[in-house]
């Protein structure tokens, strides 16, 4: 078995999911109190101590002073670029070569200002070009220096200060501000152009530029932020304009972020506002984190130990790979600068296959151990499967052969009617990870699909169908964890609450790339309910959920703040139920919507709750049927509107059969923020206005929801005019089982929901039956499908 084992990991070993160990080192530096640039590997370091001595690190001789001053910069060739006291006593740009100060002088016609005349603040990698800001009339000027030219100037902006504290690897992108009505994130080329690449809030375009990647197509700092975020670290690059990273949770009076440094593999270093006015924390953004979070929390997930006493105040540098940070803090009650090494090293595990070697999945998870992989052949598994705390892959064949859409259908484990299909209830990490495989017929008081309890798994290209639960009826997940859902889709499930996914207790679930479909709740949540939770929901489709008592696609109930990004929240709700609304807030509920599309849904899009405590919601470059007449606060919270919004049909290509995509013409192209679309999905046909369509001049029928379905299922139609008409479910054979509606009725769009009984009263045996709309001469029918 185990050479078994070797031969396949070693023809499948470029395709399996490998799982990281990491190893951590944390140096304490007590005289660089203030690192503030590192060369690309960290083996270099520069910065100051709080003395005011200008500070190198280097790994084979520690720590140096240079002088009085501050080291800013240095680069692959170690010329280091600094401000130090001059012999007049004032502060000047100067270039530190083999311990050697070389002053380098103040912008033309410049002069002293209190005791200031000029600053260098950054060097490229190839020692070529610094930046800095020189003063003049006691305001400042930026400006690049290199050894051939000397300081060359950059200019104030309409007579306004400007300062260059950034620079690319080549020295051909330089980034700092320029004081419009505030410092403003700006941008110079070598010429002196400036270009201002704006903020994440209309009307305020305050941020600051601090540092570049090598090849200067990456652009970081922090600016006005988005929603109730004071200011917000972003990502700028040419191509997608300005992305916002969050802040991560806190106890401060406002919420602030900065993002200070970037590696070559998209890792940004920074820190927020922590607790008050001015204790602030290290953070991180990476691309699998999505937002910015605590440095020395990411740190010990990721497992590292030692840092019980260490409080990371600011995370400063990074090195290329993004695998060492340096910063300060305090170790007790001492301040230090410091240095972390992270060391990921890959080491996969042996591959289990199921059934070949293991009758079942969870046969194989029982014989498993961390970082080894659980390989099923496609078939059906009934049975119920529980990681019990290892951090392994689980997956189909998806996994060697890509082809996810194929293994996902032909590979099913199935509860049987019983039961959680997979739970997560054991401090399962980001490694743990069920990958390619449809989850169908679980029913738990607890997530009928899934059951996550203080884990952390990633869920990737899976389909959670037909399920069932009190709570969550495809997910449901609790105390403290941070899920990944990611190419998922949940669909046709049903619970008393949350029909497809019930998040609480600090469940901050990050849900990209996945359709929420056809879900039902017979009380709130028909796609999504959250209470005490966070998601953040990105490029996803919420769809066709309905819920009896409220929120259709999402219920907020206390104290959540929801972010969603570039999602379609579409053709939620029912007749049948007794309170319809797209997205609804019950108390101290906070959702922001950043290029977003919510149409469609029945009555209010967006609805408060009129009793309870206020909630807020904020709206950015997103098109909301009605406007802002589309939010119902029922007197009980405000709107944040801020710019770019739009009440425009998004023209989905064919909304009547479940396609979001956009049309050509659609008013969601390109006017999303930073020129993105609005909603979760691209152009996917001709303009409408110009497309040869033949529209249907007495009705459109639309396909059932959920379906296939075990319970009710909903009927949608659309009436071009007053008609009279007939709905009647048929069985296989054409046999008529029962008439759902036979009269007069408005033009408008209307739904009817079939409980699945008979004219009798009897219920219909499991099967495919007909439905049909006629109108005068017309008929339309559609297939659906009972399953008992």
């Amino acid at each position: 078995m185990k050479r078994q084992n070797i031969l396949i990991y070693f023809i499948f070993s470029p395709l399996l999911i490998s799982q990281p160990n990491y190893e951590f080192e944390i140096i304490q530096l007590p005289n660089l109190q203030l690192p503030l640039d590192m060369n690309h590997d960290g083996t270099v370091i520069v910065g100051t101590d709080f003395s005011g001595q200008a500070i190198m690190w280097t790994e084979d001789e520690g720590e140096q002073v240079l002088g009085a001053g501050e080291a800013w910069g240095v680069s692959e060739d170690g010329r280091i670029f600094a401000e130090m006291i001059n012999s007049n006593g004032n502060r000047e740009a100067a270039i530190i070569e083999n311990g050697e100060i070389t002053f380098l002088g103040n912008v033309e016609g410049g002069g002293t200002c209190d005791a200031f005349l000029s600053h260098g603040l950054g060097i490229s990698a190839d020692g070529f070009t610094g930046v800095g800001m020189g003063w003049i009339n006691c305001g400042t000027e930026a400006f690049y220096w290199t050894d051939d030219s000397g300081i060359v100037e950059l200019g104030q902006y309409n007579g306004s200060s400007t300062k260059a504290q950034a620079i690319s690897g080549d020295g051909q992108v330089i980034g700092g501000w320029a004081q419009t009505s505030n410092r403003a994130s700006c941008l110079w080329d070598r010429e002196g152009n400036i270009t201002f690449i704006g903020s994440l809030q209309g009307g305020n375009d305050y941020g600051e530029v601090m540092a570049i990647s090598q090849d200067g197509t990456q652009v970081v700092g922090y600016c006005a932020g988005s929603g109730a975020n004071q200011s917000e670290a972003y990502i700028w690059t040419e191509s997608t304009g300005m992305t916002g990273l969050g802040v991560p949770p806190n106890n401060a009076q406002f919420n602030r972020s900065q993002a200070l440094d970037i590696s070559e593999n998209n890792i940004v270093i920074g820190q927020y506002l922590y607790l008050g006015m001015t204790d602030y924390r290290a953070c991180i953004w990476t691309d699998s984190t999505g937002i910015m979070i605590d440095l020395k929390e990411h740190l010990i997930d990721k497992g590292m130990d030692g840092l019980e006493d260490w409080t990371l105040m600011k995370g400063h540098c990074v090195s290329s790979d993004g695998s060492v940070f340096a910063g300060y803090g305090r170790v007790g009650t001492q301040w230090t600068g410091w240095i972390i090494r992270m060391t990921s090293t890959i080491l996969p595990g042996n591959i289990l296959l199921v059934p070949s070697e293991y009758a079942t999945v969870q046969d194989a998870i029982i014989a498993s151990s961390d970082r080894d992989t659980v390989l099923i052949a496609p078939g059906t598994y009934e049975e119920h499967i529980n990681f019990g705390g290892k951090n392994i892959v689980v997956g189909s064949y998806a996994l060697v052969y890509g082809s996810a859409e194929t293994f996902i259908n032909q590979t099913i484990i199935d509860g049987s009617g019983s039961g959680s299909v997979a739970t997560f209830n054991s401090g399962e990490d980001s490694s743990a990870v069920l990958y390619g495989l449809t989850l169908q017929n679980g029913n738990a008081e607890y997530g009928g699909g899934i059951m996550i309890e203080s884990s952390e798994p990633t869920i990737e290209y899976l389909i959670i169908q037909n399920n069932n639960g009190q709570y969550g009826g495809g997910v449901y997940a609790r105390y403290e964890c941070e899920p990944v859902f990611n190419h998922v889709t949940v669909i046709n499930n049903s619970a008393s609450q949350g029909g497809g996914l019930r998040f609480r207790d600090n469940a901050n679930p990050h849900i990209s790339n996945c359709t929420i479909k056809w879900n039902t709740a017979t009380s709130e949540g028909g796609g999504i309910y959250c209470n005490n939770a966070n998601p953040n929901v990105s490029y996803s489709l919420i769809t066709g959920n309905y819920a009896m008592d409220g929120g259709d696609a999402v219920y907020l109930k206390i104290n959540c703040e929801a972010f969603f990004n570039y999602t379609t929240i579409t053709s939620n709700g029912s007749a049948e139920s007794n309170s319809s609304s797209g997205v609804y807030c019950i108390t101290n509920c906070h959702p922001q919507f950043t290029s977003t599309i919510v149409w469609g849904n029945r009555e209010s899009q967006i609805e408060f709750s009129e009793a309870s405590n206020s909630n807020m919601v904020t709206i950015n470059y997103c098109d909301i049927e009605g406007g802002m007449e589309g939010i119902v606060t029922n007197n009980n919270g405000s709107v944040s509107w801020i710019t770019g919004n739009i009440d425009e049909n998004p023209l989905f290509c064919d909304s009547w059969n479940w396609d979001f995509n956009l049309a050509e013409d659609s008013p969601c192209v390109g006017t999303g923020i930073a020129g993105n679309n609005m909603g979760a999905f691209d152009v996917g046909c001709v303009p409408m206005m110009s497309a040869d369509v033949d529209i249907p001049s007495t009705f459109n029928l639309k396909q059932n929801y959920p379906n296939p379905f075990n319970s009710v299922t909903t009927i949608e139609y659309y009436l071009y005019n007053k008609s009279f008409i007939n709905i009647s479910i048929y069985d296989i054979y054409g046999r008529r089982l029962k008439t759902l509606f036979n009269k007069i009725q408005n033009q408008g769009h209307w739904s009817i929901v079939w409980d699945g009984l008979d004219e009798n009263g009897i219920t219909a045996p499991s099967g495919i039956y007909l439905y049909k709309l006629s109108s005068g001469d017309r008929t339309k029918t559609r297939k659906m499908f009972l399953l008992k």
